[in-house]
């Protein structure tokens, strides 16, 4: 079964008018119409897993776009995906605070479906849905360096699997060379499944206490989105 939807899912994905209907379908992609991207924009995904926001963008506005993802199984279909596109550059690295390695901890599925289970892969040791006894060591980029690369960065999307906390600090330092900010927040309520009821999540006192920054510095909704 893993095969077969990995299979479908790859060369569906080829045909234009088949992703275009997958965008349509997908509430969470009409968000980038906020940032006015176009095609001399530069777009930076952290996070990219297997390059559908990355596809997206290049789909949608044409523009320039650098995706990192730690994990090798999945970073071969994000190179294979855009090998060919001078436009898109790809790095087998994720991104840290300070360390050039840190281990990735895979979802407890992801054995019996590292296809669909790779997207929640995290650094993050106590993440609900992890395995601790299931990791690999990775490179990393530490987030300062990552940073100075750019000398501006239209869009940056950062979906890290609780690990944002550790980096957005830094990220807010450099707002200037940054137009937007997207990222998916861990820690709200309403991301608690049933099966982790009553359980203590590891972020939520993160969440509250980063939504409260960004609210006291005017940042939230007009400089750094919250992705659902």
């Amino acid at each position: 079964m893993n095969s077969i939807r990995e299979y479908l899912d790859r060369n569906l994905k080829k045909i234009n008018f088949i992703r275009k209907i997958n965008y349509n379908l997908k509430y969470y992609y009409k968000i980038f119409k906020k940032f006015l991207l176009n095609r001399e924009s530069l777009f930076v995904d952290l996070g990219a897993n297997k390059g559908d926001v990355t596809q997206f963008i290049k789909d949608e506005f044409d523009c320039f776009t650098e995706s990192y993802e730690p994990d090798k199984y999945t970073y071969k279909k994000l190179f294979k995906r855009f090998k060919n596109s001078k436009k898109n550059k790809t790095y087998n690295l994720g991104i840290s605070k300070k360390n050039l390695k840190e281990k990735i901890y895979y979802h407890k599925k992801f054995i019996l479906n590292n296809f669909i289970y790779s997207q929640s892969s995290s650094f993050v040791r106590n993440k609900l849905n992890i395995d601790i006894n299931n990791f690999k060591i990775v490179k990393t980029l530490p987030i300062k360096k990552l940073l100075k690369r750019y000398e501006h960065i239209d869009l940056l999307k950062i979906d890290i699997e609780g690990y944002e906390y550790e980096i957005l600090d830094d990220i807010i330092k450099n707002k200037d060379k940054i137009t937007y900010v997207l990222c998916e927040l861990h820690g709200k309520p309403s991301k608690l499944t049933e099966k982790n009821k009553g359980k203590k999540n590891p972020f939520s006192l993160k969440y509250k206490r980063f939504k409260k920054k960004l609210r006291k510095k005017k940042l939230l909704n007009t400089w750094f989105f919250e992705w659902y």
